[in-house]
């Protein structure tokens, strides 16, 4: 399967593959896929005429229908109000789920997401959304809960929810833990419906070896560090130091793409710290709750 995936200007995200119910839309014709192409997707439609051809579409001319299945599911999802802002400065307790998946798994992953934080039904967790890496490998999922009674209901939730889910959701590397928030800056929130990015920096380490990285996200959001795009963020920490987490919020992918592939260049990396894909630009995707 070749995805195809467009800019924050928006446009839809399409993950096509062969045999996707589509509309196209400028025309209002429904078909399904035949193949994906590097720059257009080739679609099977029934013209007015009665006749059924072959199309060359432009990504941007087309809109995924759901599956039986997934328009059942989403008539059975309990009707949530949009969110526009997740804030961070207010929040007394963040909990973040980053998983490291498949690119072809996303959406599954998605899914069971929704199927996990849906079921909670805690009107202690405040709020919780996911965001998708933009290469398609990571989803982070935030979530501002109350306390660690929240976070260890999560947790349980998450067990029972893992025996009954398929292999193939289950993601190839994944992170649960609870923050606080240690300082914020500018505009440490994610606009849900607003082409800004963000980017987190994830670093793991001995606690004695956390200050240098700690000084250095400091200095990113005192404003001793000019970056340029940077809108605001936060530093969050775990209850023993042993794992932070920057959050950045920049004007557009540009800025936070290149923050994140130089990200070495502004903070300092403990060097006890378990690196690796510690950085990564995202954009919002999924609201859970509440």
């Amino acid at each position: 399967m070749l995805s195809v995936r467009s800019d924050l200007e928006g446009r839809c995200v399409l993950k096509l593959q062969r045999g996707d119910h589509v509309r196209l839309i400028s025309e209002n014709l429904d078909g399904s896929v035949v193949e994906v192409k590097t720059r257009t997707v080739v679609v099977r439609v029934k013209e007015p005429s009665g006749e059924t051809k072959e199309r060359h579409v432009s990504p941007d001319d087309i809109k995924r229908l759901p599956t039986t299945k997934e328009a059942e599911f989403e008539a059975a999802r309990p009707h949530r109000a949009p969110v526009t802002s997740f804030g961070l400065k207010s929040s007394p307790f963040i909990v973040i789920d980053d998983a490291h998946v498949r690119e072809d798994r996303v959406d599954a992953w998605l899914t069971s997401l929704r199927t996990l934080y849906g079921g909670l039904h805690d009107r202690a967790l405040l709020q919780s959304l996911s965001l998708v890496g933009y290469h398609g490998r990571r989803v982070l999922t935030i979530s501002a809960v109350s306390g660690h009674e929240v976070f260890h209901r999560m947790q349980n939730a998450w067990d029972q929810h893992k025996i009954r889910a398929e292999r193939h959701d289950i993601p190839e590397l994944r992170t649960f833990d609870i923050f606080r928030v240690v300082q914020t800056a500018g505009d440490a929130e994610i606009d849900v419906q607003t082409a800004y990015a963000y980017a987190f920096v994830s670093v793991k380490s001995l606690p004695i070896g956390m200050p240098p990285f700690t000084a250095s996200a400091k200095a990113i959001l005192d404003g001793k560090t000019e970056i340029a795009g940077f809108q605001g963020g936060a530093l969050l920490a775990n209850d023993d130091d042993s794992h932070e987490v920057l959050f950045t919020r920049w004007s557009g992918r540009e800025a936070a793409e290149t923050f994140v592939h130089g990200a070495r260049n502004h903070v300092v990396l403990p060097p006890t710290a378990e690196l690796g894909d510690e950085a990564e630009a995202y954009e919002p995707r999924e609201q859970l709750a509440p």
